[in-house]
């Protein structure tokens, strides 16, 4: 996870209203430490759980990450990982489903002309092949406002590194 990401995470925090997390209860999913992590930008958290399909630095549970049997969390983060899921809108709607009323959602994933990259940390989909896709914001945020619908959605897009960004607050209850 290059620094870019790490400032992403830092500037979202703060613009979203997530100015501490002391207390917090946060979910990572996708949390195999490859190459850096977020854990520190939420440093102080009460419980922070990482979720990935496979055992490894980061992981706490394994299992796919939209089958994560965790318990609902004020912060869901979930880096640089949905272009590797090859069911990366039931994991959009997991961490829907993950986060309270109030809480907060980030997301980074590569972006449309970001060069496929580490196949091998994707589970494999029928036939046994590696799966990649570069998903666009419009994508994901689409499916995350039908899940979220009150949620406040902001999206960047950095051109010089093609990583797409997200982050949402949940600040409206879910219907019902």
């Amino acid at each position: 996870m290059h620094a870019k990401i790490i400032d992403f995470l830092h500037r979202a925090r703060v613009a979203s209203g997530l100015h501490t997390v002391a207390g917090r209860v946060v979910v990572e999913l996708g949390s195999y430490d490859i190459n850096g992590t977020p854990r520190p930008v939420f440093a102080g958290a009460a419980q922070y759980t990482g979720v990935d399909w496979r055992p490894g630095p980061g992981v706490d549970v394994v299992c796919l990450a939209h089958e994560a049997p965790v318990q609902r969390a004020d912060v869901v983060v979930c880096c640089q990982m949905l272009e590797h899921d090859p069911h990366w809108a039931l994991t959009v709607g997991k961490a829907a489903h993950l986060v309270r009323d109030g809480g907060w959602l980030f997301f980074t994933w590569a972006g449309p002309g970001y060069v496929e990259h580490e196949l091998d940390t994707a589970p494999s989909v029928p036939g046994g092949e590696a799966h990649y896709g570069n998903l666009s914001i419009v994508e994901v945020a689409q499916v995350l406002a039908q899940h979220l619908p009150h949620a406040r959605i902001v999206t960047e897009y950095q051109r010089g590194t093609l990583d797409a960004l997200l982050w949402a607050r949940v600040d409206s209850h879910r219907p019902g």
